[in-house]
């Protein structure tokens, strides 16, 4: 037991040592998202944030795709390679990542083209049901979280619809916009200029709550599907092994930077909230939707 004093001693004088001397150089987040896109506009908002908090500079690397999980796992684990991660890109904090924090949350609007006359998810429905296979949805892709809910809604509804899959989420959006597809779940933020303009209808939204840019829109359970809740979110995580008091200090300065009532109105115009915690609390987040959603885990 004596032994392992010194040891211990000196653990806790190097992890004191590094985080009075974190951070030194510029910190880099690696963003496996397209650019634009909600999530990667979250991420550069939040790098912001804890730029303006370190006083250190954090360089914003666009890399979609898995290569950007391959570089922050191959990356030192000494806290300045963050990588940021979303639904449904959720993967095993356990394995070659720990988490540093969730940063936000942003509810999905069930939108459907003027074209269908539908003006509340129960008339949608029903004309889904009287005509079998006939209406078409899109999605940013194979398992992106717009293709999920409308697979969930699929099958809580007991529906038969098309799924119509696009390499990117616009020009999914832009086709629903013209009627080339007649609904779809998407973010609030590509949906509100076409909602605006009579395009399109919100019929729902996927939160617990109503948002207060679609005060009027009723949620999901509101319109009659009581367990329907769909949340996108988008969090930072490091590489497995860092030292603690750096993770620590990272959630802490990303929660201070983003209760700053600049960076959460930037969130908010693009239908987004700051929903910071634990490092604890974003691993238990992440593992949940990863059981809920039966993603494979990397």
């Amino acid at each position: 037991m004596a032994g392992r004093i010194p040891a211990l001693v000196a653990l806790l004088w190097f992890s004191m040592g590094a985080l009075a001397q974190y951070p030194e150089k510029p910190l880099n987040l690696v963003v496996p998202f397209a650019f634009g896109t909600p999530a990667d506009l979250s991420a550069r908002i939040a790098a912001a944030a804890l730029q303006e908090r370190l006083a250190r500079t954090v360089l914003v690397d666009d890399q979609p795709g898995t290569s950007a999980f391959a570089e922050v796992a191959a990356a030192p684990a000494d806290g300045y390679t963050l990588l940021a991660v979303a639904m449904p890109m959720a993967l095993d904090p356990s394995r070659d990542f720990t988490a540093v924090g969730q940063i936000t949350v942003a509810d999905y609007v069930l939108a459907a083209h003027r074209s269908t006359a539908a003006a509340s998810v129960a008339q949608l429905v029903a004309s889904l049901k009287a005509e079998p296979g006939r209406y078409r949805f899109g999605s940013g892709g194979n398992g992106t979280l717009t293709h999920l809910a409308g697979e969930l809604f699929k099958r809580a509804a007991g529906i038969d619809a098309q799924h119509v899959t696009y390499k990117q989420l616009g020009v999914a959006v832009g086709d629903l916009a013209v009627g080339r597809l007649q609904f779809m779940f998407l973010p609030t933020a590509p949906a509100l200029p076409h909602i605006k303009s009579g395009a399109l209808r919100p019929l729902a939204v996927t939160g617990p709550q109503r948002l207060e840019i679609l005060k009027d829109t009723p949620t999901m359970s509101e319109a009659g599907f009581r367990d329907f809740v769909v949340r996108d979110w988008v969090g930072f995580v490091v590489r497995k092994g860092t030292p603690q008091p750096i993770i620590e200090r990272l959630n802490a300065e990303l929660a201070r930077g983003l209760a700053d009532p600049d960076y959460r109105a930037q969130l908010g115009r693009m239908g987004a909230q700051v929903a910071t915690g634990t490092p604890r609390a974003f691993d238990a987040l992440v593992a949940a939707e990863v059981s809920r959603w039966g993603i494979q885990k990397r």
